[in-house]
């Protein structure tokens, strides 16, 4: 660390202006990847609960559209208001418990959402036209099983 601190001091004493631009476009660049990360981590885990589920490709695809409005609006929402109490008015020592226990109550929320009733109606109709295929198939096959049977 000492040897970045050292290359710094002496780019910004050969070229402060330089150094400071690419130090900002930098800083931004990793606060755009940072606020980012809430949209990704959301993503992740909308997916990867509907596949740890066992939901087929065209029901994650509706639980995304379903879920993902009202969670990055809750997010976008509740943890700018948690992160202000935190550093506003928790003391040092309480911070990370506070923090610990919102990210608990951030995850029930989640999961909570996830388990919703529409998506969950909307996959079910989804599965039941399935179902009601394969029983028609599995029905018509039968009956040629049967009819064959009869001729013998």
């Amino acid at each position: 660390m000492a040897a970045i601190g050292r290359v710094y001091n002496q780019a910004f004493d050969r070229s402060p202006a330089g150094t400071l631009a690419v130090t900002n476009g930098l800083l931004s660049g990793v606060a755009d990847i940072v606020a980012q990360g809430s949209q990704i981590g959301l993503f992740v885990f909308l997916g990867s609960m509907g596949v740890m589920e066992g939901h087929s490709s065209g029901a994650i695809k509706q639980k995304y559209i379903d879920l993902y409005p009202p969670a990055i609006k809750a997010n976008w929402t509740v943890w700018p208001v948690i992160q202000f109490v935190n550093f506003r008015f928790m003391p040092l020592p309480y911070r990370v418990p506070f923090q610990a226990t919102c990210g608990v109550f951030w995850t029930l929320y989640l999961s909570l959402l996830n388990s919703s009733k529409p998506t969950m109606a909307k996959e079910s109709g989804e599965d039941l036209v399935h179902d009601a295929k394969v029983a028609a198939k599995r029905l018509k096959d039968a009956e040629a099983r049967a009819e064959r049977a009869e001729r013998r």
